[in-house]
């Protein structure tokens, strides 16, 4: 009976099955009273084709975080060990979604691109996995995530992890044959990132003042 509750479990919260891909207090954005939206979701979910979608849509530029969170990675990685370097990555993006840019003004080439990328426009639509690391890890930043209009993708992991696998194998961004790239990819959507995912989606649905509106992908595309 046990296997068969955590079977039904994984069924209802995104794990093997799809859930609804909704939108919160997207108004905000439109309405220009919030500059910043965020698009979180499972690796290989799918964030960076939507961001790029809404961001012509609502004249806005998408800003990937786990592409900062990379070349950050390699500027640290002489002077720190692996834990510190995750700390600061988590400290840096929390104050780029409050707004504040001036960590990275001094950064390598790569990230001082990314910095003018930034003050190209005041509008922007940051997306990557790295959102859901600072909703968990730090507090401060928790609030503000939960205060900024976003969209939550409900691919299954399953399904993500299927296409983040295939991705990682044809960009070789990641060393492995195809079959442990979907074990990691695997591991780290289902271990990990669901659960992050489900609780931030509990936390944006019990607030009744939130503004839920199920999103049509389908009709974003054409």
């Amino acid at each position: 009976m046990k296997r068969i509750s955590t079977y039904l479990k994984c069924l209802q919260e995104g794990y093997i099955l799809s859930d609804k891909t909704i939108s919160v207090n997207i108004d905000k954005f439109e309405n220009n009273n919030s500059k910043r939206m965020l698009v979180v979701g499972p690796s290989g979910g799918g964030k960076t084709f939507l961001s790029n979608i809404l961001s012509k849509k609502y004249n806005a530029v998408p800003i990937d975080l786990d592409y900062l969170s990379v070349h950050f990675r390699s500027f640290l990685k002489r002077k720190y060990d692996e834990e510190t370097i995750n700390h600061m990555i988590v400290e840096l993006i929390c104050k780029i979604l409050k707004g504040d840019y001036r960590s990275i003004e001094n950064g390598n080439s790569d990230i001082l691109l990314f910095y003018k990328k930034l003050n190209s426009s005041n509008r922007h639509i940051f997306e990557g996995i790295y959102i859901l690391t600072v909703y968990q890890e730090n507090s401060e930043c928790k609030d503000i995530i939960l205060k900024t209009p976003m969209v939550i993708i409900g691919k299954s992991s399953l399904l993500s992890a299927i296409k983040a696998a295939i991705r990682d194998y044809k960009s070789r961004s990641v060393k492995g044959g195809i079959w442990k790239l979907f074990y990691l990819s695997i591991l780290t959507n289902m271990k990990y990132f669901q659960k992050i995912l489900n609780s931030l989606r509990s936390d944006v649905l019990s607030n009744k003042k939130n503004k839920i509106q199920e999103l049509d992908l389908d009709k974003l595309e054409n």
